[in-house]
């Protein structure tokens, strides 16, 4: 009797490349070690792990760790491990030889058969190179004995023999041991295999790497890893900086029509999922990304955002070694993006107006945008410090205090950061919002009224004065503080510093009846001075500098207010500069 066997349904192509999509978003969502595992135990784990891009799968090898993650390596494509081996073997222009032994010597473990057709098929030019820097190859004559051989040959057949030469790192001054522990595994492994697949093949091989050019090579195939990449956004790094080249809003043009069919989504390829986090983690950006989910556009921004990620790192010349190196991207990609979306939009930040501003303008162009606010930030603070009156006196950053210093420095970086003293452990980020931009805009335009308030004031002041020798830093607190101290008790303004005694004197005079407040007179006095030595108009200095000024008055409230006059102690008096004269 004959029975019918019911075979199982097989899913269409368009559902199988969305089911395989889904359980990639869900393998990326788990910590390194749980993903490969996911990935192994499923059922079908050398489709799933084809089906991601290139630089999902470097990212999660890299995050495993490369020895622990040779299953994964065994399951590649050919094409997934080529691009791994043009991330991670070259600097600059050159192959790094130590990475490209280790990489060859990974990969030959995680499959060796196949490993040896991808050699001949497709990589026979990189690893004859290879050969032709790392074997000497020996010849026996029909007469010649094997004792003529150095006693660290290898020979398979009593014909040729191999010998590993002195391992010379291209990229490094020395010359390491020749017994490196990967190089040695690779070529023992590679020699063996090689000679087991085909004997004829083996020799063909050998013979031909000693005649290899190996900087002519080496040229076509950086050529051609070049072009690989550069499909990815990995563009050579003349080009990559481009992406640092400011645009104005007036000068954008609208993108192209996205090139997806509608509801084609993630139907029409892997599209790397890294690069969504842009948007899709929480952020200003993401209600935005939830109304642009399912428009056919969507797989265009996750494109561009991708090409834009990986063109940062060959401009910022980064490393993308693991979740950290790409969380950085991500971050200073998102800021630039927010900030390039405010200037669009006229800073209406609504999910709508973002959305609209997103389909209507290409992501590269958005991010130079906001960079080029950044950028203009950068050109002014660059062209007032060459003409400052603080900086034709010879003085360094440090005159404008630690907070100054900080905006100032972060501004004339090549790639500006933002001064951010709150951040525990770094003071410098990248800028995130136009709020940023602002606060670093009124920063500098108030370090740069304050120069031109000192330049006035120090018109009336014998130049020799502000080079005088001191043991205290110069900063322009304690420049116009002590300045008007001396005043105030009758002291000529020839000199920048003054004694304890001296201080103490006018130390009594600066407080109300409830101290430590100084006294409204005080202040009013310290006003009137400023303005008469300057000759500045008393309402143009409470503009342009008064912010500053009321937080000088509150650091002398804060560090002297409950000092008695007999505990006062010039080693930690900063806010005036004291030297004991007495």
């Amino acid at each position: 009797m004959m029975t019918r066997t019911q075979n199982k349904p097989t899913l269409s192509l368009p559902n199988r490349l969305r089911q395989l999509a889904e359980k990639r978003l869900h393998v990326l969502s788990l910590d390194p070690e749980a993903a490969m595992d996911e990935i192994i135990g499923d059922k079908d784990a050398q489709a799933l792990v084809h089906s991601f891009p290139e630089t999902d799968l470097y990212l999660l090898v890299r995050n495993i760790g490369l020895s622990d993650a040779l299953p994964l390596l065994s399951l590649a494509s050919n094409k997934q491990w080529e691009f791994m081996v043009d991330m991670d073997c070259w600097k600059k222009d050159r192959i790094e030889n130590r990475s490209l032994s280790r990489w060859l010597n990974l990969l030959i473990t995680a499959d060796p058969n196949r490993f040896i057709n991808w050699f001949l098929q497709e990589q026979l030019e990189l690893i004859e190179r290879y050969l032709f820097q790392n074997i000497e190859l020996y010849v026996r004559e029909h007469d010649q004995d094997p004792s003529d051989f150095p006693d660290d040959v290898i020979t398979l057949d009593q014909v040729y023999y191999f010998k590993i030469r002195p391992f010379v790192d291209a990229m490094a001054d020395d010359i390491t041991d020749s017994s490196t522990h990967e190089r040695e595994q690779f070529l023992t492994t590679f020699i063996d295999r090689l000679a087991r697949y085909d004997h004829a093949t083996f020799l063909n091989v050998m013979m031909e790497s000693r005649g290899v050019l190996s900087a002519e090579i080496e040229e076509e195939i950086y050529r051609l890893r070049n072009v690989r990449l550069a499909e990815k956004g990995f563009l050579p790094f003349d080009e990559a900086i481009g992406l640092y080249q400011p645009i104005r809003s007036s000068q954008l043009t609208p993108r192209s029509v996205s090139r997806q069919k509608p509801g084609s989504g993630f139907e029409t390829g892997p599209v790397p999922q890294y690069a969504q986090r842009v948007l899709m983690e929480e952020n200003r950006l993401m209600p935005a990304a939830t109304l642009l989910r399912d428009d056919p556009l969507f797989v265009d921004v996750i494109l561009e955002l991708t090409a834009l990620a990986n063109q940062m790192a060959i401009a910022d010349q980064k490393e993308i070694a693991s979740q950290t190196d790409l969380d950085a991207i991500v971050k200073k990609i998102r800021g630039y993006l927010c900030i390039g979306i405010e200037v669009l939009s006229n800073g209406d930040m609504t999910p709508a107006s973002v959305a609209a501003t997103v389909r209507r303008y290409m992501i590269h162009d958005i991010f130079r945008v906001g960079y080029g606010q950044v950028l203009e930030l950068k050109w002014r603070a660059e062209k007032w410090v060459h003409k400052s009156w603080f900086f034709n006196q010879g003085m360094s950053l440090a005159f404008w205090t630690e907070a100054g210093m900080g905006i100032l420095g972060g501004l004339l970086l090549k790639r500006p950061l933002y001064y951010d003293p709150n951040q525990i452990g770094i003071l410098y980020r990248e800028f995130e919002s136009l709020p940023d931009m602002r606060q670093i805009k009124t920063d500098l335009e108030e370090i740069i009224q304050l120069d031109q308030l000192l330049s006035q004031l120090a018109a009336h002041i014998p130049r020799k004065v502000f080079h005088q020798k001191s043991g205290r830093t110069l900063t322009f607190q304690n420049l116009i503080l002590t300045l008007w101290a001396r005043f105030s008790i009758g002291l000529a303004a020839d000199a920048i510093d003054m004694d304890m005694i001296s201080f103490k004197q006018f130390f009594n005079t600066v407080w109300q009846d409830a101290k430590p407040k100084v006294s409204h007179a005080v202040k009013t006095q310290f006003l009137n001075w400023l303005s008469s030595q300057s000759g500045m108009p008393q309402a143009t200095i409470t503009q342009s500098v008064g912010r500053a000024l009321d937080r000088m008055f509150d650091e002398i409230e804060s560090e002297l207010g409950s000092v008695p006059e007999t505990n006062l102690d010039l080693r930690f008096i900063h806010l005036f500069n004291l030297e004991n004269h007495a």
